[in-house]
């Protein structure tokens, strides 16, 4: 198809992803970022496929990213703070590398004569409430600033859409993992574990259970959402498995992954049922909607994680 897409913030770990995994159905894949979160990986995205252009924007910068979105039809929002407990020192970031990211975002690629504006939000919006949550849910309490930055910026992409006559697609997300992955906590398990063999000090008790996705499930979901041609202006879809995973379960994977014999490895826990401050200890959601469209998620959330593992342990 000869569409134009660009990814704000693509160059880190869904957006390298991403990139990859959409470059085969559209003419050019446009990836804009700052490089503060991008990697190696990417950069080799970016040499084996000829319509990846990266442009070193930052989403900040309104007129650059304006520039930077010309000939566009479909954006792609990823760019914000990934880093959820980083709020509990300094709260105002979510804002700054959230819901101020989204505004400019979506500003830009108005005046950019944009169509289509994909947005990622997450599981944090619904707050700490078990579930299963389905989109429909009236209430939104998140306990985190990065939850009610998601849901500030679902609310101006809603406004946005209806106003100034673009699409605009929500995706609230579970908790993503696959190859390349930079951050989450299978990857600070391994890390930890790179250290110290002998011990593996998890945040919480171990209880925590939640759904994972798998990063190329997520990737097909957004690809949905650019091709999507039903009438509604806007909509909103969660993205996850079917089942979760206790974190109690996660470290007992990555031990053996790493080691084959976990009853070398002391593992220690935390007295809270939550890892940190703004924390949702156990959340599901409900992926009927999604599905209903012909999506299906490739592999549970034992299975995500075991790749996953599997992968970050063969890129040490």
């Amino acid at each position: 198809m000869q569409r134009r897409v660009a990814i704000l913030g693509g160059a880190g770990f869904i957006g390298t992803n991403l990139t990859r995994y959409l470059q085969k159905s559209f003419a050019e894949i446009v990836v804009i970022d700052n490089n503060s979160n991008s990697s190696a990986f990417f950069e080799a995205v970016t040499k084996e496929f000829t319509n990846v252009r990266l442009v070193k924007v930052d989403v900040a910068d309104l007129e650059s990213l304006t520039n930077s979105l010309s000939g566009c039809d479909s954006v792609i929002h990823l760019a914000s703070n990934a880093d959820i407990a980083a709020a509990a020192v300094n709260p105002v970031i979510d804002f700054e590398n959230g819901t101020y990211l989204t505004s400019n975002a979506l500003e830009a690629s108005r005046r950019a004569g944009v169509s289509r504006f994909i947005y990622a939000s997450g599981s944090g919006v619904y707050g700490d409430t078990e579930g299963p949550h389905s989109e429909s849910d009236a209430s939104l309490a998140p306990i985190s600033t990065y939850g009610a930055s998601k849901i500030a910026g679902e609310s101006l992409v809603a406004a946005y859409s209806y106003r100034f006559n673009m699409i605009g697609r929500v995706f609230r997300f579970a908790n993503v993992v696959g190859p390349m992955q930079t951050h989450g906590v299978s990857f600070d398990f391994i890390n930890k574990l790179k250290k110290d063999r002998t011990r593996l000090d998890v945040l919480g008790n171990g209880t925590q259970n939640k759904s994972y996705i798998w990063v190329d499930d997520v990737s097909e979901a957004l690809k949905f959402g650019l091709m999507d041609d039903q009438s509604l202006q806007f909509d909103v879809f969660n993205v996850a498995s079917e089942d979760t995973i206790t974190v109690r379960e996660i470290a007992e994977i990555v031990v053996e992954a790493m080691f084959g014999d976990r009853h070398q490895t002391k593992i220690n826990y935390a007295s809270t049922n939550e890892g940190w401050p703004g924390d949702v200890p156990y959340i599901r959601l409900n992926n009927l909607k999604l599905k209903s469209k012909n999506w299906n998620p490739s592999r549970s959330s034992r299975q995500a994680i075991e790749e996953s593992v599997n992968s970050m342990i063969s890129q040490i």
